[in-house]
Order: C-alpha cells, then sequence, then structure tokens
C-alpha cells in the first residue's frame, strides 16, 4: 500500500483540511484544526480507485461474508469494495427509518453471517460502533471494521476493544502529517498545534475559546 500516495490524494482533493491557525468548527459544537469530507474522493476515479485497492488489500487478512458500509459516505466505497470482491453489500442508516418497514440494515442477508463494516472517518469511535452493534442485533457476526481515516484520539481504540472490535484505517492522522511535512504542506509548528489538539481535543477546544475571548 503506498501511504505517500493515499496522503497526497487526500491533501490535493482536499478530503482533508488542515489550518491550526483558523479552526474549524464541527457539528458538535467543538473546533478542532483538522477538517475530513472523503466524499470528496469519489469524484476522482484514479484517486478512488486507489482507495478501494487500499481497502481490499487491508481486507485480505479478514474472513468474511458481506460487505457492510455506514450511511452516507462509507457506502460508495464499501459499494466499490464489494463489487471488486463479488460479495453481497448492506448498510447501516445512522437511525432506524421512521416509516415503511422501520429497518435500520439496509440490503438482504442471512443471519450470523460475517460482515466487514466499511467506515468512512473514525473520530471518537462511537457511530461506528453504533453501527456495529445494529448489525449484531440483526443476528450477524462483526469483528473488524476498516476506515478510510482515523485521527487516532485517546480511547477510540479501548472503545474498539471493550466491544471486541479490531480497527484498520487506511490512513491514519500521523502518517498524513508525516507526509505533509515531507512536502512542506504544513510547518513544525503547524503539525505540532495539530498534535496537541489530538492528544486532548476537549482541552484544546477550551484553549481556543479562551482566546477568542479575550
Amino acid at each position: 500500500m503506498d501511504k505517500t500516495s493515499l496522503a497526497l490524494d487526500f491533501l490535493s482533493t482536499k478530503a482533508v483540511k488542515l489550518n491550526p491557525e483558523s479552526p474549524y468548527l464541527y457539528a458538535s459544537g467543538m473546533h478542532g484544526p483538522i477538517y475530513c469530507d472523503n466524499r470528496l474522493l469519489m469524484s476522482y476515479p484514479i484517486i478512488r480507485r486507489r482507495f478501494t485497492k487500499a481497502l481490499r488489500e487491508l481486507s485480505q487478512k479478514i474472513t468474511f461474508q458481506v460487505v457492510g458500509a455506514t450511511a452516507t459516505a462509507g457506502i460508495p466505497h464499501g459499494a466499490w469494495l464489494a463489487e471488486s470482491l463479488n460479495l453481497p453489500l448492506i448498510y447501516v442508516r445512522g437511525a432506524s427509518k421512521s416509516h415503511g418497514s422501520c429497518k435500520r440494515v439496509e440490503g438482504a442477508f442471512q443471519s450470523c453471517a460475517k460482515v466487514l463494516l466499511i467506515e468512512d472517518l473514525v473520530t471518537t469511535g462511537m457511530s461506528s460502533l453504533s453501527a456495529v452493534e445494529a448489525l449484531r442485533l440483526e443476528g450477524l457476526k462483526v469483528d473488524t471494521v476498516i476506515s478510510l481515516f482515523q485521527y487516532g484520539l485517546p480511547e477510540v481504540q479501548n472503545r474498539f476493544s471493550e466491544a471486541n472490535v479490531e480497527l484498520y484505517s487506511v490512513l491514519t492522522l500521523d502518517e498524513l502529517l508525516d507526509e505533509a511535512a515531507k512536502v512542506g504542506s504544513l510547518s513544525n509548528s503547524q503539525i505540532s498545534a495539530i498534535k496537541t489538539w489530538q492528544k486532548n481535543p476537549v482541552q484544546w477546544n477550551e484553549r481556543f475559546l479562551s482566546g477568542m475571548q479575550r
């Protein structure tokens, strides 16, 4: 797997944006120096094929019969992986439908089938593990999640371990920062600021808000 090319793909498409001087506002209300929108990757045929290949390489060490994907950003990547492996695809909604069958897991599957879950981004890991739980409630076996990208925040690996789930990622924030440093797209001070946020996002956000109020 060519980590350098994958990192440059994230940066060149702006699927991952890094800006410690002007932090992004997240849906949670917190701020941070990084913003990830992996939906942008699907618009570039060569790049999406490169990420599908990376997912396939990671999946070779896993035994599974069904590819699962998280709605919505994980669906295209899960679909391309499933197509390349000639396997069924299902996906997990963020919440159950409020009408019709009220299902949360969409697609055809047999109970007890083993599912590999594809996620676009792992931040805290809570949404991924919620999707795992939804699949398990349907009688499916899930013990592995592969994400396109993850921030490597504290306690994430512990959450997955406690749920008996292995987490793999095509690329991590640390790997991306290494490549950003090599190509000179970020200075050492900028990288240091992002790593400070990574170690304690809550404390970093509090300091940022405190600075705004001065």
